[in-house]
C-alpha cells in the first residue's frame, strides 16, 4: 500500500510486484501488517516510545546443542552479565533463533561484523556458550535499531490498527502474538458492529480495552529492566499462587480482570518485590 484516503469512503492504492498500482474502494480499513506499519507511516501516526532505546541483533542457528526430556522445546532467556539478555527459541526443524537485546551502549564493545559480533557475546555468556558451542550462523545477524514505538491512535473514520501496528514494547515476553490476536478479535467485533448498523464504541470497546493490556504488559516490561522482575524469577520457593498469577500474565492473560496482578499490576508486583526481599 503506497497511499489511502477515507473520505467519503475509504480507498487504498497499492503497488503490485510488476510495479504497476491500482486503487482499491472498500468498506474499512484494518492494518495488520505489524513492524512494516504501512497506516501508521502513511498517516503519521508514530510516537517515540517511553521506554529507552534497544537494539536487537538475531539470527537463526544449527547445532544447537539441546536439553533431553522436555525442555528441547523451551524457550530460554539468558541474562547476560552486562545487562543484555539472549533468547534461544528452538524450532522444529532443528534450527533455532538466537537474539541479543541492549541498549546501543552495550554493543560496541563487540566486533563490528554482525556474525563475529553475535558469535562473541554468545561466547560471553556462560549458559548459552555451553549450549551453542559447535553452533554455526545460517544468514547474516539482523540488527533492528529502536524496536520500540509508540502510537498516536489506534483508529479512525474507516480504519484501524491491530498487532504489531499498534503499539510495540518489547520481544521479552513475547507479547506481541497475544497482541495481535487480542486486538484483532476485540476489532473484529466493533468493525461488525460498525458495518452491520450497530452504534460502534472504538473507544471504550477497542483503544480503552486494548491498551489496558498493554499497559499491563508495560509494567513487567518495565520491571525486566529495573532487576525487580529477575529478583522475583531467582527468588527460592516463592509462593505458587504468585508463581501461577505472574506466569498467567507473562503468558498472554494480560486482560484477565480475576488476576490481582494483572487487576492491579501497577502496586502488586511492587508489594511482591517487596515481599521476596524482605523489605515490606
Amino acid at each position: 500500500m503506497i497511499d489511502a484516503t477515507f473520505e467519503p469512503t475509504p480507498v487504498v492504492t497499492v503497488r503490485t510486484s510488476t510495479g504497476t498500482t491500482r486503487s482499491i474502494r472498500c468498506r474499512f480499513v484494518i492494518d495488520a501488517s505489524g513492524y512494516g506499519r504501512v497506516l501508521p507511516r502513511l498517516l503519521d501516526l508514530n510516537e517515540p516510545s517511553h521506554l529507552p532505546e534497544r537494539h536487537s541483533l538475531f539470527a537463526w542457528i544449527d547445532n544447537d546443542e539441546r536439553e533431553p526430556g522436555e525442555a528441547p522445546g523451551r524457550t530460554w532467556v539468558a541474562l547476560h552479565p552486562e545487562g543484555a539478555w539472549i533468547w534461544v527459541i528452538p524450532f522444529a526443524d532443528g534450527k533455532t533463533s538466537v537474539g541479543v537485546v541492549a541498549e546501543p551502549e552495550f554493543y560496541e564493545q563487540w566486533p563490528t561484523d554482525p556474525t563475529e559480533r553475535l558469535q562473541a557475546i554468545i561466547a560471553s555468556e556462560p549458559n548459552v556458550a555451553r549450549r551453542l558451542a559447535s553452533a554455526n550462523v545460517l544468514f547474516a545477524p539482523v540488527l533492528i535499531e529502536g524496536y520500540s514505538v509508540g502510537i498516536k491512535q489506534l483508529f479512525g473514520p474507516g480504519w484501524c490498527l491491530v498487532g504489531n501496528t499498534t503499539e510495540f514494547l518489547d520481544p521479552v515476553f513475547s507479547s506481541g502474538i497475544t497482541l495481535a490476536l487480542e486486538s484483532a478479535v476485540a476489532a473484529a467485533k466493533v468493525v461488525a458492529d460498525e458495518l452491520g448498523g450497530t452504534e460502534a464504541d472504538w473507544q471504550q470497546d477497542y483503544a480503552e480495552y486494548l491498551m489496558s493490556g498493554v499497559d499491563c504488559f508495560r509494567t513487567y516490561v518495565d520491571a525486566w529492566y529495573t532487576g525487580d522482575l529477575p529478583t522475583v524469577f531467582f527468588t527460592p520457593d516463592p509462593p505458587r499462587i504468585v508463581q501461577e498469577q505472574v506466569c498467567s500474565v507473562l503468558a498472554g492473560h494480560a486482560w484477565d480482570p480475576t488476576n490481582p496482578f494483572v487487576r492491579r499490576h501497577k502496586t502488586k508486583l511492587p508489594q511482591l518485590v517487596r515481599l521476596v526481599t524482605g523489605t515490606m
